[in-house]
């Protein structure tokens, strides 16, 4: 393969990776700051959503979702 396409590869890894990250390290800080488990959870769910919408909606836009 081309470099360009390992490059590409790599940053969407290390995008997914980062994203992980934030789900599984934000709710436990706002936890440690004493939020409601309502919150935590609420913030867990926003975050999710958001991950889940930021990988389907550019195949939707390019036409390449099924």
């Amino acid at each position: 393969m081309y470099r360009g396409v390992y490059l590409i590869l790599f940053v969407k890894g290390l995008r997914i990776f980062v994203f992980g990250m934030v789900s599984v390290l934000t709710p436990i800080y706002l936890a440690m700051l004493g939020f409601p488990p309502i919150y935590v959870g609420l913030s867990l769910f926003l975050i999710v959503l958001g991950n889940v919408s930021s990988n389907i909606l550019p195949m939707r836009l390019v036409g390449g979702g099924y």
